[in-house]
């Protein structure tokens, strides 16, 4: 059998926070380029769940100020608006 590229990645984002469980900046930064690519796959529903598994990651790493919450605070807002 042959894996689809999509299949790939939703096997390595499963695997981002465990393998690199030690170096949280490279865990945020793999996270968002999953969560970019699931963006231009049209796979919403993939894109919002990791996008709050990185706001959520950054929030607990680094606080309120972090880059990555505040774009995931104006992402929400975005969505959000009629």
């Amino acid at each position: 059998g042959q894996i689809t590229a999509k299949e790939l990645l939703d096997g390595s984002v499963d695997r981002i926070e465990h393998d690199f469980s030690g170096q949280s900046d490279l865990q945020l930064e793999l996270l968002g380029i999953a969560d970019e690519i699931y963006g231009y796959l049209l796979d919403d529903e993939r894109y919002e769940a990791l996008m709050k598994r990185r706001v959520t990651l950054a929030r607990r790493l680094y606080g309120e100020h972090h880059p990555v919450v505040i774009e995931g605070a104006i992402t929400d807002a975005l969505e959000s608006t009629p």
